[in-house]
């Protein structure tokens, strides 16, 4: 976990609880995934897209959120997404074991498993 986060950028008058992850991406932008406060109600989790400047990136500057690159999920909504997130992530690592095992090399290793030896 990071050390906690009191800048303001998700929800309109919420404040960063806890970043719970920071995921690089292309461009010089960043997904963040927080727990943020909410006035007046629970917190929630929220994702957005923060752009890094040069300056950014070397630390001189804060980072700002982008502009409708982003949500929030109520505590409700999360256990439907993360059962969501969890099937793709299966489907994403059944491709990627079919591919390995689509490759050449690996015909050994197809007729390995269909006769019971080895594991896949």
């Amino acid at each position: 976990m990071e050390q906690e986060d009191t800048r303001q950028g998700g929800v309109p008058g919420g404040d960063v609880l806890e970043r719970l992850a920071t995921v690089p991406r292309a461009a010089g932008e960043e997904l963040r995934v927080e727990l943020q406060a909410v006035p007046h109600g629970p917190p929630v989790v929220a994702l957005r897209v923060w752009r890094l400047d040069e300056a950014q990136r070397e630390g001189e500057a804060e980072a700002l959120p982008r502009r409708a690159r982003g949500f929030t999920l109520r505590a409700y909504e999360l256990r439907p997404v993360i059962v969501a997130f969890v099937q793709a992530l299966d489907r994403f690592r059944e491709e990627e074991r079919t591919r390995r095992l689509d490759r050449p090399f690996a015909e050994h290793r197809r007729q390995r498993l269909a006769a019971g030896r080895g594991s896949p």
